[in-house]
């Protein structure tokens, strides 16, 4: 199986809105407050895309995941990183995390930065299975915060 990994365009900021809608409908019911992403419309990825950027994953001719990722002065954030459910399982969501990294490089951050939910414990499996280290925990918002520290001369495009 292979997976394509492209950045999106603005043109495809509903199929990024699509993707993660999809996504993250898994966690509907059990996460309180609900997840922020279940409230954003199309106009809000692609103004979001606009701080950064988005990356689809494709199996075949099927957007299976996507990942939002933001430029901030001194810090690379990995956001709604999100894999269609019946995708699940399959090294997509790693995949796309292997580019962002690789973009990050290519803009110069030495580290990238994400959060999840404390509750979401398979995520934080995998983020550290993919080098990430928990730096932060809130437990009243129920948030992880994680870092991994990129080698730069290691990482290349997919």
């Amino acid at each position: 199986m292979h997976i394509d990994i492209t950045e999106a365009t603005a043109a495809e900021a509903a199929i990024v809105h699509h993707v993660m809608q999809e996504a993250f409908s898994q966690y509907a019911h059990d996460c309180i407050p609900a997840f922020a992403a279940h409230f954003e419309t199309v106009e809000d990825v692609a103004a979001a895309m606009h701080e950064g950027g988005a990356v689809l994953a494709w199996l075949w001719d099927d957007a299976a995941g996507s990942a939002r990722y933001r430029l901030l002065p001194e810090h690379f954030i990995i956001e709604r990183v999100s894999v269609l459910p019946e995708y699940q399982g399959r090294g997509i969501a790693g995949a796309m995390m292997s580019y962002l990294e690789a973009v990050a490089v290519g803009y110069g951050y030495d580290q990238v930065e994400l959060t999840t939910r404390l509750s979401l414990t398979k995520n934080i499996a995998l983020y550290q299975k993919l080098g990430y280290e928990i730096v932060d925990t809130e437990p009243k918002s129920g948030r992880v915060w994680m870092t991994k520290r990129l080698e730069m001369d290691t990482l290349v495009l997919a």
